[in-house]
């Protein structure tokens, strides 16, 4: 009884996982799509897009190689100079809550790659 409770409640939640990151694409399919890119990135680059991090002034393409696309783009300007802001949500899938967070990250991006 409790083995079938636990069945019908674990399904939902495998099969919504399931369908969120099946059309999600990760760093490795990224890197291996765009694999010249990887290459002109400095080692300390290639080091953190292949963890999936990120740093403070690293390239969009360096950016977008370790966490795909943003979900907002944001052009401006910054102390005088031209800017542009990637927002991020990131979604984390904790099986035991009803919805996973959504989590919006901000980092600046550097070049005009």
């Amino acid at each position: 009884m409790k083995g079938q409770f636990l069945s019908k409640a674990l399904t939902p939640g495998i099969a919504i996982g399931a369908l969120i990151f099946a059309g999600c694409s990760t760093t490795e399919t990224r890197i291996s799509g765009h694999p010249e890119i990887y290459q002109s990135l400095s080692s300390r680059d290639q080091a953190l897009v292949s963890q999936g991090q990120i740093r403070d002034g690293m390239s969009p393409n360096a950016v977008y190689l370790a966490w795909g696309s943003p979900d907002r783009k944001i052009v401006g300007n910054m102390r005088g100079r031209p800017s542009e802001t990637w927002i991020t949500c990131i979604t984390r899938l904790i099986i035991r809550t009803p919805t996973p967070p959504m989590v919006p990250v901000m980092a600046r991006v550097t070049g005009s790659d």
